[in-house]
């Protein structure tokens, strides 16, 4: 599957969304409305506490009214941002992959569906998404993980990995809090709530959203794979024509062999197997096969 644009609630577009100033700025109210009820309740103690509980409780219970009402996967990935934006952050994403960490070091890259991203956000995104250091923390550490932590020890972080939050930074999709999702014999998947690119408040605002926002990430995650199954499998990353190439080529057929079976040119089935050892994140075909075959994306039988 390639990674899902984000689209307005109720629409049938995907591409090119970008979030309205309007529900940008609910967010936004959103966020200070918690963080200055923390703030009220540290200085004074009144029970300004209470009110923020009562705000992210209140985003719950629309998650699970709304997902009941939902026909499909964008439909309840509408619903998720909804709730995502009564908790105060105006972006979210949801990815999930069945196999996280290969035994030989490599990670997975996983398919995202977002919602509020800037228009083009994923152009470049296919050279960093397997170094992505925030979901990597969070699988890692099996803990919500705030990417100010993980920014704050870059010293601790491979070239790729600094180079992929350096990505990130560039479209203004930071700070952001990530919750590990797991799935035992399912999948691996992680829900991010992203801020607008403010810091003021957000460690606080973070720490008081993140069980709530821990309890509507699983929620919504169980309730994905109960419904529709969850979301559009890994091998849907790559094309039909880019899995036969591929397939062809784990049974020890040459580019001319595979051109000559698929009536393609040599050219064009180099081309397809380019794209699969870039969507892989593989260094060479050989790679490519094993990591396809871990995913069980092929079957050379």
């Amino acid at each position: 599957m390639h990674d899902c644009q984000d689209r307005a609630p109720g629409t049938s577009e995907h591409a090119g969304y970008a979030p309205g100033r309007g529900r940008i700025s609910m967010a936004n109210k959103s966020f200070h409305r918690i963080r200055d009820c923390g703030r009220a309740s540290t200085m004074s103690g009144n029970p300004s506490a209470s009110d923020a509980k009562r705000l992210q409780m209140a985003a719950f219970s629309s998650l699970v009214v709304g997902l009941e009402a939902s026909k499909s996967m964008d439909e309840a990935m509408d619903v998720l941002h909804g709730a995502i934006i009564e908790l105060g952050f105006p972006r979210v994403v949801y990815g999930c992959v069945s196999i996280a960490h290969l035994p030989s070091g490599t990670w997975v890259p996983a398919p995202l569906q977002v919602r509020g991203f800037p228009d083009r956000w994923d152009r470049d995104w296919p050279r960093h998404r397997a170094h992505d250091p925030y979901a990597h923390t969070a699988f890692l550490k099996m803990e919500s993980t705030n990417w100010t932590v993980v920014q704050n020890n870059a010293d601790l972080l491979d070239p790729a990995q600094v180079d992929c939050i350096s990505y990130i930074n560039d479209l203004g999709l930071n700070p952001g809090l990530t919750v590990p999702l797991f799935i035992p014999g399912h999948h691996y998947g992680f829900i991010t709530a992203v801020g607008d690119g403010g810091l003021e408040g957000w460690d606080a605002a973070a720490d008081r959203a993140g069980p709530t926002l821990a309890m509507i990430a699983n929620y919504f995650d169980n309730f994905a794979i109960r419904r529709f199954g969850g979301p559009p499998k890994e091998s849907q990353s790559l094309s039909k024509r880019e899995l036969e190439c591929l397939t062809w080529s784990a049974r020890g057929k040459t580019v001319e062999d595979i051109a000559v079976i698929l009536d393609l040119s040599a050219d064009t089935v180099r081309v397809y197997l380019k794209r699969v050892n870039q969507k892989l994140d593989a260094v060479n075909r050989s790679h490519a096969v094993a990591k396809a075959m871990c995913l069980g994306m092929i079957d050379i039988s």
